[in-house]
């Protein structure tokens, strides 16, 4: 429920904008990052001891909604603040560390995912979110436009972080999928020696799904149309 700024890290994209008039623009937007969780940064979680990283390459298209006459048509404002909203697809790949190894979570099924009966089917690489956040635009020249922004990405999925169920039974899954997915699926074992997983013991929460958060800020160069002159 909270947010850890030590699992903060780089993002880099790319953006085409159309303006469809002073007060609405559609973008398409091109995203790559990681994002990261680990249980040893809040005390409450820190016995389950599961981490997770994964690179996130998300494309969208967004309609945006500036609250003031911007950069475009007659007498506009340099700025505005806006807001904006649209549509994601993104790719993921969750992964720990284990023993100096880079390990990938979803191929040994850690809840039991399309192995266990009763389990949910196992999740794919794909998944779709919607993109809602808002920002401040300033025209810094009458070529480019400096954009600082945050967004959150609320997802149709709750394995961003390859947890959202109960355990399974670790010997149905050594038995399926060997030792290490079982070894995976309960890692609180390694603080002190006591595994606290057992069957159909809560392991994530499956009633929200997952979120990520994208904050920065953009730099776009105006093409302009000289068939419709702009002006400040």
């Amino acid at each position: 429920p909270d947010i850890s700024f030590k699992e903060t890290h780089m993002a880099i994209g790319a953006v085409f904008k159309q303006n469809l008039s002073p007060y609405f623009a559609l973008t398409y937007n091109a995203t790559f990052a990681t994002i990261s969780g680990n249980d040893n940064n809040f005390t409450y979680l820190a016995k389950r001891n599961l981490s997770f990283h994964t690179e996130v390459r998300e494309a969208s298209m967004q309609v945006e909604f500036n609250f003031l006459r911007y950069a475009t048509g007659l007498h506009p404002k340099r700025f505005t603040p806006y807001v904006y909203t649209g549509l994601s697809i993104f790719q993921f790949a969750p992964k720990t560390w284990y023993n100096g190894e880079e390990v990938l979570l979803r191929p040994l099924s850690t809840e039991g995912q399309g192995v266990v009966d009763g389990a949910p089917s196992k999740y794919g690489r794909y998944n779709f979110a919607i993109p809602i956040g808002g920002g401040f635009k300033y025209a810094v020249a009458r070529k480019f436009n400096f954009a600082i922004n945050v967004g959150y990405r609320t997802t149709f999925t709750d394995y961003l972080d390859d947890v959202s169920g109960t355990y399974v039974d670790a010997k149905v899954l050594q038995k399926s999928l060997g030792r290490l997915s079982a070894v995976l699926s309960d890692r609180s074992g390694e603080r002190d020696g006591n595994p606290i997983g057992y069957s159909g013991r809560q392991r994530g929460n499956s009633q929200n799904n997952d979120w990520y958060i994208f904050g920065g800020f953009t730099l776009t160069y105006v093409i302009e149309d000289p068939r419709c002159p702009r002006n400040f």
